[in-house]
């Protein structure tokens, strides 16, 4: 008995040693500065690491990195003029972090940039005060914070990990935004045209205004909350299988309707006009009619508009 637990004493000892020596000693910190690159586009290939992308009163583009004993950073300016960082992880103490885990800062002078594209398996990604014109973000696993980001156009996934988008700008094209299992929080965004998808979990938009063109809003399994700002000629579908959609017309938009549930209440403001009520389906126009469209089905959950 006695010997059962000192072996078991012995090994945790060695794993915590084991720990203590891989956070103290591998942990390596060093900044790279392209303070005459000329740098339009960035490309970042991480397999775990949190990443953080800001703008600084800097005058050059600086980039930080953390490294463990495990995982190293390529860091490459290319003649494209693209910076390309890609993470390089091996060895037999791979999966050990101890809570360590690497990182990575860029710092960017104000200035519009034309390409921001980043893959990352496991961590989180923060951006804040970025103009470019393309954003493309893929995460396996972990969140998307992004602040006070102009871009043209959004591609933005991630397969496990939320989404919170503060303010987007107000000059976007196309806005994509996907989650397989996380819910989507979008502040204040201005587009075109938009596509958010969720497979499992919540999709809120604040603030939303959009273009002429067609835009949709889907869920598998959770709620929508959407407030819009209809232009002329905006088209709107909102689909849900399991969850409720509840649309806030504060902005006193005009629009014709159609309102599909399976099983599931339908509400509208009384000052709408309903052209056909039947059960679980309504079609109608607001106060004062428009082109702009809207259709809103849902297979289980309540559909409700109200001002």
């Amino acid at each position: 008995m006695r010997k059962t637990l000192g072996l078991s004493m012995g090994a945790i000892i060695l794993l915590v040693m084991i720990g203590i020596y891989t956070f103290t000693f591998f942990n390596k910190s060093q900044t790279t500065s392209f303070a005459d690159a000329v740098l339009h586009t960035f490309q970042l290939d991480v397999s775990s690491a949190d990443i953080f992308v800001e703008q600084t009163s800097s005058d050059s583009i600086e980039v930080k990195t953390t490294e463990t004993r495990t995982s190293k950073f390529d860091i490459r300016e290319k003649s494209n003029g693209q910076l390309a960082i890609q993470q390089n992880t091996k060895g037999f103490l791979s999966w050990l972090s101890f809570g360590s885990k690497p990182e990575v800062h860029i710092s960017l002078p104000a200035t519009q940039y034309d390409k921001l594209k980043i893959h990352a398996s496991s961590g989180d990604i923060k951006l804040k005060d970025i103009t470019v014109t393309s954003v493309q973000i893929e995460a396996s696993s972990g969140d998307i914070k992004a602040n006070d980001l102009k871009a043209e156009t959004y591609d933005l996934r991630t397969t496990s990990g939320d989404m919170e988008l503060g303010q987007l700008g107000s000059d976007a094209k196309e806005v994509s935004i996907r989650s397989s299992s996380g819910d989507i929080l979008v502040k204040t965004l201005t587009t075109d045209t938009l596509l958010a998808e969720s497979t499992s979990g919540d999709i809120s938009f604040d603030t939303i205004t959009l273009g002429r063109g067609k835009s949709t809003v889907t869920t598998t399994s959770g709620d929508i909350h959407i407030t819009p700002i209809f232009s002329e000629d905006t088209s709107l579908s909102i689909y849900s299988s399991s969850g409720d959609q509840i649309l806030t017309n504060k902005n006193d938009n005009h629009f014709s309707f159609t309102i599909r549930t399976s099983s599931g209440d339908i509400r509208v403001p009384s000052s709408y006009t309903l052209t056909t009520e039947k059960d679980h389906e309504v079609t109608g126009t607001t106060a004062t009619t428009s082109s702009n469209t809207l259709t809103m089905e849902a297979s289980s959950g309540d559909v409700k508009i109200k001002d």
